[in-house]
């Protein structure tokens, strides 16, 4: 069985942490979600060490207070006593959803600001159909609290954007930088940014 649930934001800024290969975590987040397959055990996530970021360390007890099972993440030490980060069923991706990085009049207009599979996804044994059920069914939880007309999202260009269109989304633009461009660096709280070519996808209600 697979399960699209709601995410703690430090937790999907942990995630995205550890498994996203070209992107920080987002500022913040109207809503993130996770998508995991029932295992009927716990699987380990990631190995992770709580003095190397004592504020997720703290917020992780304080969210999971008991760490016994029946929680849907616990922290223990594995095989080899090494601190590790353990989920009930195997986390196969993480998705955010959150105010549009550009500038739009329209305020009915988010975007998903990552998305970011779990290295252990297998296309062949979890499923090809995966990744754009994902999107589909955290839009359709998405919607349910808040009015929006369009969601965009923005992929390199070089990657493929089958699993969006798959979704619903249809391509919209390619998006260049020119040489002196900070894209939104000069925005409050933004890092520097990726000014690689991009290609913007958008999703209409």
């Amino acid at each position: 069985m697979i399960r699209v649930e709601h995410l703690h934001f430090p937790l999907a800024k942990f995630f995205y942490d550890t498994f996203h290969r070209t992107n920080k975590p987002p500022v913040g987040h109207k809503q993130s979600f996770i998508l995991i397959k029932d295992t009927g055990s716990y699987e380990p996530v990631s190995y992770y060490d709580y003095s190397d970021d004592e504020l997720f360390g703290n917020w992780f007890q304080k969210a999971y207070p008991n760490n016994y099972e029946g929680d849907d993440f616990v922290w223990c030490g594995d095989e080899n006593g090494d601190p590790t980060l353990y989920s009930l069923g195997k986390v196969l991706g993480i998705l955010s959803i959150g105010n549009p990085v550009a500038r739009f009049k329209d305020k009915n207009i988010f975007e998903i600001t990552r998305v970011c599979f779990h290295p252990n996804f297998n296309p062949l044994k979890d499923g090809f159909d995966l990744p754009s059920h994902f999107v589909k069914e955290a839009i359709k939880e998405f919607g349910l609290y808040y009015e929006f007309k369009k969601i965009v999202t923005y992929i390199h260009k070089w990657q493929k954007g089958k699993y969006l269109e798959f979704a619903g989304f249809k391509k919209d633009k390619e998006i260049s930088y020119s040489e002196n461009s900070k894209g939104w660096s000069n925005r409050p709280n933004r890092s520097d940014s990726d000014l690689r070519p991009k290609v913007r996808y958008v999703y209409e209600k």
